[in-house]
Order: structure tokens, then sequence, then C-alpha cells
């Protein structure tokens, strides 16, 4: 996730502040695994940008789609408001 504004941000999230989906071609996800993590508040100052890995063994070739999903909140004017960003599937082709 990148932030692009010079101003502070507070964002609460879970520690890992992104969940990843894989699917099979057949559009059946492939990957689960139990949220344990517990919450975090941060402050982002100025242009930061939040990387995180993800490791998962796919077992069988195949054509698969893999896409995350960040989970947060943002302080505006005092309230609280909750946002989710989805990014696009990335095709992956495992022999």
């Amino acid at each position: 996730m990148k932030k692009e504004t010079l101003s502070n941000l507070q964002i609460s999230s879970r520690t890992q502040l992104f969940t990843y989906v894989i699917k099979d071609e057949s559009g059946a996800q492939i990957n689960s695994y139990a949220v344990t993590d517990g919450g975090v508040a941060r402050i982002l100052s100025g242009k930061n940008n939040i990387s995180e890995g993800y490791t998962y063994k796919i077992k069988k070739s195949g054509t698969y789609y893999v896409s995350a999903v960040a989970e947060f909140s943002i302080m505006v004017n005092g309230n609280s408001k909750d946002v989710t960003i989805k990014t696009e599937s990335k095709k992956l082709e495992v022999k």
C-alpha cells in the first residue's frame, strides 16, 4: 500500500495489513488461513509504503490468480472510517 500525501495519517489495522487470496482456474479459492494477529495503530507521515510478504506452496500445476486485500480504519476529523482496498488479480502459471 502506498501513501501519497505529505500530511500525517493515523491508521488502525491487524498487525498484518493484507490478506491474500489465491484462486484456481475455476475460481475456487485454494488458500485459507485463520487471522490470529492483534490490532495495531500506526501513524504514517510523508510518502510511505507498507509492504508485506506471504508464502503459500501451490501443489498442482495450472493457472492461478492472486490478489490482496487491505482492510483498515483511518481517523478523519476525529471519526473512524473503515477502508477496504482490493488489488487486481495477477495471473500465475505454475508448471
